[in-house]
């Protein structure tokens, strides 16, 4: 179902704590990957999570880019 780089993400990421930036960068084995590169691996986990209720939170602190992300359940609002 997942990459073998998406698995690596969504491994830190399912103990549901916040993680920084740099630690799911260091998920992509390929060095020289861009920031650009994770986006694109969360946009796609985000896709894969969404039919089971979950999904990725950007925490951004105040800043324009990211900072840190978190897996969580999504609440559903009737």
């Amino acid at each position: 179902m997942y990459t073998p780089t998406e698995q690596r993400i969504i491994d830190v990421l399912a103990d549901g704590e916040a993680h920084p930036r740099s630690e799911l960068m260091a998920c992509i084995e390929d060095e020289m990957a861009l920031p650009s590169a994770l986006a694109l691996h969360l946009v796609n986990i985000r896709k894969k999570l969404r039919p089971l209720g979950q999904t990725v939170l950007c925490l951004n602190n105040g800043k324009v880019r990211p900072t840190a992300y978190q897996q969580v359940r999504k609440i559903s609002v009737k």
